[in-house]
């Protein structure tokens, strides 16, 4: 088998892939993140696998990109009329920037959607703005500062009390990770 077939292969599977996981992106489904359990008998302890250092670079997205960019990179100096070697090298070095590249952008991306996560908490004893009516016995929304920012969340009044839109409340429990009990100013 000559290197320009592997080269042709690696391009051809690590695209396919990545045209795929760009139709799942755009369907809706381009944050699939899975958890594998699995036993093994006469195994004794935990096992960690360390999330840091090149384990912490593995994933579908880099791995994709390596081998994607390894057939591409290797076809380009193939076709320059390079030497298998300088082939092999230029590939090897294509991938690896590809691989690295994804690493750093899936983790600079994650990073942007981390650093606007409120944390719900805060909002106790916060004095909140009525968004939506919340009705007797009912949901609606309100508006709250959160570490310098207006977050909305779905709210509910304390003891079933009734809140017009454009009333100030004061958050008085959390009742789950979206869901506030607010009480009238």
């Amino acid at each position: 088998m000559s290197l320009e077939t592997i080269f042709w292969g690696a391009f051809i599977v690590g695209g396919a892939v990545m045209i795929f996981q760009f139709a799942l992106l755009l369907l809706g489904f381009g944050d699939l993140d899975a958890d594998v359990d699995f036993e093994v008998d006469d195994l004794d302890g935990d096992v960690e696998v360390p999330r840091s250092g090149f384990l912490g670079m593995i994933s579908v997205r880099t791995v994709t990109a390596f081998v994607a960019f390894f057939g591409i990179g290797g076809l380009a100096v193939e076709s320059a009329g390079f030497p298998p070697l300088h082939q092999l090298i230029g590939a090897l070095a294509a991938g690896s920037g590809a691989f690295v590249g994804m690493f750093f952008l899936g983790k600079a991306l994650h990073g942007l959607r981390q650093e606007h996560v409120e944390d719900i908490q805060e909002t106790l004893g916060q004095t909140a703005t009525v968004y939506l009516r919340i009705p007797s016995g009912g949901e609606g929304k309100v508006t709250v500062v959160i570490s310098g920012r207006q977050a909305q969340f779905k709210a509910i009044g304390a003891n079933g009390c009734d809140l017009a839109t454009g009333t100030s409340a004061k958050v008085t429990k959390v009742l789950t990770s979206d869901l506030l009990e607010v009480e009238p100013v």
